[in-house]
């Protein structure tokens, strides 16, 4: 599984802003110079175990609203019942085993699974959490899930690449750059690397902000009495490559 992709920002430089082979809950960044943008100025940095619960409080004000998430979860009550549990499994994976970037503190959140998949020692590890999680989960929110993991997953043909699995900014904070910029290190890094970077999302308004940064649709498909989602693909960009700080010029119209 994904470890499911959803996607409902200056960063601050540091000398070599490329990610490392490590987890990301046991790396800092060094601060750097901050870069402008019309609209902020954040700092960039990966999350920091305690900065966990902003980022998680962050997501979920950010996907309360989320067309995927409330088909599977219509009401507010079984929302709140397990969104938490869910999106906080998430977290933890990407923060142990991945790459978890944060704009302001937590304010933005960018949850990443490295090129080959997360540093894990244990790869059944992830399956284990999942199974765990939908313990709480009725047989119809665990069908919705199979069925949009089933049909949105990255062909199995891909060579390595980046995925983005959630991309979040507290809906205050929403159109001010924020996701621009906290995705801007790994995009970079994935540029060095010519690398592609893969992403789901269940809403339309995320295409164009998605298309800016150079995604484009891949996959098309509408859950059964749900909404309409898809894959999206990004080739590595020489513009980019050559000049990272592009990520943070164009306009700054946020992904929810």
């Amino acid at each position: 599984m994904g470890y499911i992709g959803l996607s409902y920002v200056n960063y601050r430089l540091t000398g070599q802003d490329s990610a490392p082979p490590t987890p990301a809950a046991n790396a800092c960044v060094t601060p750097g110079p901050v870069i402008r943008h019309d609209r902020v100025v954040a700092d960039i940095q990966r999350c920091l175990p305690d900065q966990r619960e902003h980022a998680l409080s962050t997501v979920l004000d950010a996907f309360v609203v989320d067309p995927l998430l409330r088909w599977v979860w219509p009401s507010d009550e079984r929302y709140a019942a397990c969104a938490t549990v869910f999106f906080g499994a998430l977290l933890d994976l990407r923060l142990a085993f991945g790459e978890v970037w944060v704009a302001d503190g937590g304010d933005s959140v960018a949850m990443w699974n490295p090129p080959g998949g997360l540093y894990l020692t244990d790869p059944h590890s992830p399956e284990q959490r999942w199974a765990e999680v939908q313990q709480g989960f009725t047989a119809v929110e665990r069908e919705r899930w199979a069925t949009y993991d089933d049909t949105l997953k990255v062909p199995e043909e891909a060579a390595p690449y980046w995925y983005l699995g959630v991309l979040a900014t507290r809906r205050t904070r929403q159109g001010t750059g924020l996701g621009r910029a906290v995705l801007a290190p790994i995009l970079a890094a994935a540029d060095r690397s010519h690398l592609a970077t893969y992403l789901e999302t269940a809403s339309d308004a995320n295409l164009r902000f998605y298309g800016q940064l150079g995604f484009a649709p891949i996959l098309e498909a509408e859950m059964p009495d749900g909404p309409l989602c898809w894959l999206l693909r990004r080739d590595p960009q020489d513009r980019l490559r050559s000049d990272p700080h592009e990520l943070l010029r164009s306009d700054p119209q946020e992904a929810s």
